[in-house]
């Protein structure tokens, strides 16, 4: 933590004149006769409070194990967070991915959100994202405020690209399925969106039991 965030993260401090002072040990500097400098603890003269607003400094999308990761670039107070005010993009041209009210909020420490997502926004983004290698973020004003109050700064479209686009390497998995005689048809659930353009039906067997006794591959299920 740099001094500055931990002077920002003191309570009570460096907030108005009266409440800072600077403590300067003995001989902490000599002078060119070779004297040192005698303990003192002096009120500061004049300060200029924090005015300036937080910025995004680096996110991450993380689309195998469904997080955004967004570093600020100071301490911002979490409880303030509303991730609403977030909007992530395939391309700046392309409709922008809305967080649900479902998601929600990590803190790692006071410069460090991690975004969980719900299985249907992390879905929503892969459909969406189909195989790019960067996302866009655009934030609205107060979506999290710094500890002087000052609100982020907004991030409009074309948006921020992101630093860092860790790609979905897990498998796919049926979740269940439904089977209509009378209409022929197998309906198949899978705990992801998949790319149904790769669908091979003939890849598909029904059998009788666990054990497989009796078998029908498909052969023309599209």
């Amino acid at each position: 933590i740099s001094d500055g965030d931990a002077i920002k993260l003191t309570p009570g401090l460096a907030t108005v004149i009266s409440s800072i002072y600077v403590y300067l040990p003995n001989a902490s500097i000599i002078d060119f006769s070779k004297n040192g400098f005698v303990e003192q603890t002096i009120q500061v003269a004049s300060v200029i409070l924090d005015t300036i607003p937080p910025v995004i400094a680096n996110y991450s999308v993380d689309l195998d194990i469904g997080t955004v990761t967004l570093q600020f670039s100071e301490p911002v107070v979490s409880q303030t967070f509303n991730v609403a005010m977030l909007t992530l993009y395939k391309t700046p041209s392309n409709p922008g991915i809305a967080f649900d009210s479902s998601v929600t909020a990590t803190v790692l420490n006071s410069s460090i959100i991690v975004i969980n997502l719900s299985s249907a926004n992390l879905n929503g983004i892969k459909f969406t994202l189909n195989a790019t290698n960067t996302t866009y973020l655009t934030i609205s004003a107060g979506a999290v405020v710094d500890l002087a109050g000052n609100s982020i700064a907004v991030i409009s479209l074309p948006g921020l690209p992101s630093f860092t686009l860790y790609p979905d390497q897990t498998r796919p998995q049926l979740h269940n399925y439904t089977f209509d005689l009378n209409a022929g048809v197998v309906a198949l659930t899978f705990n992801e969106v998949v790319d149904v353009s790769t669908f091979n039906g003939t890849a598909f067997t029904l059998i009788d039991s666990a054990n497989g006794l009796q078998s029908v591959r498909l052969t023309g299920a599209t």
